[in-house]
């Protein structure tokens, strides 16, 4: 069964933090409506702070209904071993502040993001994103461009790109 976007419930995630210090480890996520991962979505209601500190470890999101992986409001945060193998109907993780919140200091590595319906990685939003790192990840079948950046009057800074891999088509490896 394909992923599918419904807006009805694109906030039923499967995993939602919102402290620090939180280790998400040989985990993963399948035929959720909403993201597979949420680092930071007390953002959205006006309650709690950054997730600090926090890691993603091996996690395979997917087919899931909106995002495999959000950061909306993190710092000092590392995201290794991630799989969107499965498909998302959306982009395949999202590093978007909403609101007030920052995103600071994240650390993407040795990932395939793959077979997403929308963006590979995506790095828009209202708030401050800045010293993200992605390095050694390999993107396939991704919306284009895989990777997006945007600044509409806002922060966003000190990026560094290497070591990636894309290529065209789709896979199930």
């Amino acid at each position: 069964m394909p992923a599918r976007y419904d807006g009805k419930f694109e906030f039923e995630h499967a995993f939602n933090f919102q402290s620090s210090s939180m280790r998400l480890k040989n985990s993963g996520a399948s035929y959720v409506y909403g993201d597979g991962f949420v680092f930071g979505d007390g953002v959205y209601v006006g309650e709690g702070g950054p997730c600090v500190d926090s890691v993603v470890d091996n996690f395979r999101a997917g087919p899931v209904g909106r995002q495999g992986g959000a950061v909306v409001h993190a710092s000092n945060t590392k995201i290794t071993r991630y799989r969107t193998l499965d498909g998302t109907a959306r982009s395949g993780l999202d590093i978007e502040p909403i609101g007030e919140g920052i995103v600071d200091g994240i650390e993407v590595s040795y990932s395939a993001i793959q077979n997403t319906s929308l963006l590979g990685i995506v790095s828009g939003g209202a708030g401050m994103v800045k010293n993200l790192w992605l390095h050694h990840n390999r993107l396939r079948g991704t919306g284009v461009p895989t990777l997006y950046f945007r600044a509409d009057k806002i922060v966003r800074g000190a990026h560094r790109v290497t070591d990636n891999i894309y290529t065209v088509g789709s896979s199930s490896e």
